[in-house]
């Protein structure tokens, strides 16, 4: 395997490459890191280095092969990803060279696998945008992220409010969610949201900003396949999704801000 030297934040680092996934006829490169005892590996595209996944994350989609019905899980934890179909939804990529999916808002969706199946404490985070603008005066709401075996997770766009709602269902005390101050959101724009739960809390930030809190808790969450962009049921998702990630841990603020900080780049913001 070749094997390039290379500083990443001031440190030297070994650059191997896999020749099994590949963009066009090349290689994809990859940074190494250990985490836990194993060797991780982050994705450089055009110069620009995607950091390895944090300790404790469980699912990683920086949106490679960018081709085909596959999305690979670079969490170290091998929970890939399985399109509905080739182009459903479909591959895109940005300017800075970021490959993200696009949901049709009719029939696309990601299937992920049991990726939370017995986790009560949590964070997601993903960065996405809506074709067109929504808000309160939408006709129906768009599912982000839905497991359909409660205890469950479902992350949605309301359009009763217009406001991103993050829910983990049933609560067993308190309130099962909490949702964005954010009420409206424009066509085309990219947001980085994250929620989490540490059990006795939910948190909701928009763009760096810690938005909304809510007390509750419920059981550990059920085993089920998580799913992106579409529920059964309908309220499909229209629009794209980029770089989604989960973690068994919950974020603070200063990850939260630290990682807005340095994906923000990709998305122009």
């Amino acid at each position: 395997m070749p094997v390039q030297e290379v500083t990443i934040n001031g440190k030297l680092h070994d650059l191997d490459y896999e020749p099994s996934l590949q963009i066009g006829s090349k290689p994809l490169r990859t940074t190494p890191a250990i985490i836990n005892g194993k060797m991780v590996h982050g994705v450089n595209i055009n110069g620009y280095d995607y950091p390895p996944a944090d300790t404790g994350c469980v699912l990683y989609f920086p949106g490679l092969p960018g081709q085909g019905t596959k999305i690979w899980d670079r969490s170290n934890q091998g929970n890939h990803g399985t399109l509905t179909a080739a182009g459903n939804p479909a591959w895109k990529r940005l300017p800075s060279g970021l490959w993200y999916l696009d949901f049709d808002g009719t029939d696309d969706n990601v299937n992920c696998g049991d990726v939370m199946g017995g986790i009560t404490t949590f964070s997601i985070e993903w960065w996405f945008k809506v074709t067109s603008t929504f808000n309160s005066g939408a006709t129906v709401g768009m599912v982000l992220f839905s497991a359909a075996t409660v205890p469950s997770l479902k992350i949605y766009l309301s359009s009763a409010d217009g406001k991103l709602y993050f829910q983990v269902y049933p609560a067993l005390t308190g309130t099962y969610v909490v949702k964005s101050t954010t009420a409206s959101w424009t066509g085309g724009v990219w947001y980085h949201a994250v929620g989490t739960d540490d059990g006795t809390n939910k948190r909701i930030y928009i763009n760096k900003v810690l938005e909304n809190t809510a007390a509750g808790d419920h059981d550990a969450l059920a085993s089920d396949d998580l799913e992106i962009g579409e529920r059964t049921g309908g309220e499909d998702f229209s629009g794209g999704i980029a770089l989604p990630r989960i973690h068994n841990v919950v974020l603070t603020p200063a990850q939260v801000l630290s990682h807005y900080q340095q994906e923000r780049h990709f998305f122009d913001v």
